[in-house]
């Protein structure tokens, strides 16, 4: 029967990654649309290259959504693979908050060749921030709680 429980636990385990995984993706996307949204409305351009050779055009409202939900899917598969080795939550907040300084090298990228005026590239760098935030933040209290989890079966099961 502890094989049982065992599959049982490691399936609520990956259920629960997903859906805090959706929840960090939505959260992220909401985010990421009301910054752009916002800044539109007060005149930031966001004129600029949609990848690196390309003519500049403003950025589209889609690209910032697959852009959010794609840093969801990565952190959600990377907090999985990081949660079979350990439950620590903090390993995964080091890895992400790694993630996330190396993906602001694309807006600064942008400031430095002046491809992008400087509010278009804060706002790109605010935007980064909310959505790799919010992915890390969710993500790694759920590491914590799995962690808790994981202790606490593991004092049930042992014989007093």
């Amino acid at each position: 029967m502890p094989a049982t429980t065992s599959r049982a636990q490691n399936r609520v385990a990956i259920g629960q990654v997903a859906l805090v995984g959706l929840i960090a993706a939505v959260v992220a996307v909401v985010g990421d649309v009301i910054i752009y949204s916002l800044a539109l409305s007060v005149g930031v351009s966001m004129f600029m290259p949609a990848q690196p050779g390309q003519p500049a055009a403003v950025l589209r409202i889609e690209m910032v959504i697959t852009a959010a939900i794609l840093g969801a899917l990565v952190g959600t598969i990377v907090f999985a693979v990081l949660g079979f080795i350990s439950t620590n939550g903090r390993r995964f907040a080091i890895v992400g908050i790694v993630f996330l300084l190396i993906t602001l090298a694309a807006p600064l990228n942008l400031a430095i060749g002046h491809a992008a005026d400087g509010q278009t590239v804060a706002t790109l760098i605010l935007m980064h921030v909310v959505a790799g935030g919010s992915i890390i933040g969710l993500l790694s209290r759920l590491g914590r709680r799995r962690a808790k989890f994981a202790s606490d079966a593991g004092a049930a099961n042992r014989p007093s």
